[in-house]
């Protein structure tokens, strides 16, 4: 369901690496590109492959993809590039 997100835009891009957000961030979109064996981990959750050479696009409906405390990272490992859009919380 959407829904009318209340904070600050903002977004976070690399080559690879960890991208931490703040406690109660929406995630509007996650772009990977991989590298040979390349994988995004969302929250601590199960390790998502990349194919290398086309990039992936993780769309989230508003409310569906928050961080919370102690999940707050977007980890990506052997990733050619990496784009995570988000809404901040008003109260970050």
């Amino acid at each position: 369901m959407w829904s009318e997100l209340r904070g600050k835009w903002a977004y976070q891009a690399g080559a690879a690496g960890t991208a931490t957000l703040p406690k109660g961030a929406q995630v509007l979109q996650i772009i990977v590109e991989g590298g040979a064996g390349g994988t995004v981990t969302i929250f601590g959750g199960t390790a998502i492959p990349c194919v290398s050479g086309t990039p992936k696009a993780f769309r989230f409906n508003h409310l569906e993809c928050a961080s919370k405390a102690g999940t707050q990272d977007i980890v990506f490992t052997n990733t050619v590039s990496y784009y995570v859009e988000y809404v901040e919380p008003q109260n970050a």
